[in-house]
């Protein structure tokens, strides 16, 4: 590598004989590595067998550690709490004592702030009223061209709406005509159908009329 900095160097040569040294390691690091390999197959089965013989041991103080922890917690618990209760008083008090400097801050910002705020929105206006001669006759000289357009569209769709309106009408007829079997038979029953009801409401005030004299 340090050959590399010399201009003249043999790149080729110097580049082969990286290959090379690189080449070394690995072969020097191949039997290191299947060494590891081949312990680790070896280790394997008596780490597994370590922790076999472990797990008994450890489970009842896992399991110990929880107990203690479960029933402890009650007491944890309401420590934290009693804890909680016994510095939420000065909590509150700090907080009352600090409440009169940040409304003071505040009030002292606004009041600081006012001034630019109303300069910001006069300068907004005045901008507002100098452009309004401006974009006023922009906007007169559009209109005709907007109302041209707008004529123009319409008289461009005048063929399509009527199309549209001719193809709705078509449409209607076209369902009167295919239905009209039925409704000529719906209206020729319609008399019938009247009748019938007339007959039965006729029916239920006679038997109302009867049911009257009956009770009297």
């Amino acid at each position: 590598m340090a050959g590399m900095a010399d201009p003249d160097a043999d790149f080729d040569s110097l580049f082969d004989g990286l290959i090379d040294s690189a080449m070394n390691v690995v072969n020097n690091m191949a039997p290191v590595l299947d060494r590891i390999v081949n312990s680790l197959s070896i280790l394997a089965p008596k780490i597994s067998q370590k922790i076999t013989e472990l797990l008994p041991v450890l489970l009842p103080i896992i399991t110990n550690l929880i107990t203690a922890i479960a029933a402890q917690l009650p007491t944890l618990i309401n420590t934290l709490l009693t804890a909680i209760q016994a510095i939420l008083p000065t909590i509150i008090q700090t907080l009352v004592a600090l409440l009169p400097t940040l409304v003071t801050s505040l009030v002292t910002t606004l009041v600081t702030l006012a001034p630019m705020l109303v300069d910001g929105f006069v300068q907004l206006l005045s901008a507002l009223v100098q452009a309004i001669p401006v974009v006023v006759p922009i906007i007169v000289a559009a209109l005709p061209d907007l109302i041209m357009s707008l004529v123009n569209g319409i008289i461009a769709s005048i063929p399509l709406i009527l199309e549209a309106g001719v193809n709705l009408l078509k449409g209607l007829l076209d369902g009167i005509v295919q239905a009209w079997p039925e409704i000529q038979a719906w209206f020729g029953d319609l008399g019938s159908k009247a009748l019938e009801a007339l007959g039965d409401i006729g029916n239920c005030l006679l038997d109302a009329g009867k049911s009257i004299i009956d009770g009297l």
